[in-house]
């Protein structure tokens, strides 16, 4: 806890004890991702505690590998927008799984993944709502 210094000079004397590395995953299960991808889920994590969850990362290193080198038309990583999903699921109070399935939502049709692998990886409850998202957007299978 930071003293306070009421002379009105410095305002702080001692430092916080919170240190922010310390919250925030490095690597993902032995893998690396690109700096632009720590720096997104940095973001999520100071925006919602659902974000420093294992399976929640898990899905976050997932999609980053399954989106890498791929781009929107307005010229930003398409994990930005894949990570924009699963805050604004995450900010209306869904659970982890619903956060990782807005991950992985577009993982079958622009990635390649499959519905086996992401079962095999995450569960059938993110794998039913990764592929009915898929469905309701009459994506052909």
């Amino acid at each position: 806890m930071p003293i306070i210094d009421g002379g009105g000079s410095s305002g702080v004397v001692d430092e916080l004890t919170f240190n922010l590395k310390d919250t925030v995953v490095e690597g993902c299960f032995g893998f690396e991702f690109e700096p632009y991808a720590k720096k997104l889920l940095m973001s999520a994590q100071l925006r919602h505690k659902i974000f420093c969850e294992e399976f929640v990362i898990k899905a976050f290193c997932e999609a980053e590998k399954a989106h890498r080198g791929q781009m929107r038309a307005s010229g930003d990583p398409y994990l930005q927008h894949c990570l924009e999903t699963a805050v604004l699921l995450a900010l209306i109070g869904v659970n982890s799984t619903v956060v990782a399935a807005g991950l992985l939502h577009d993982t079958l049709d622009d990635a390649f993944l499959t519905y086996d692998y992401i079962f095999g990886m995450f569960g059938a409850g993110v794998a039913d709502l990764v592929e009915g998202v898929r469905n309701l957007f009459g994506v052909d299978q």
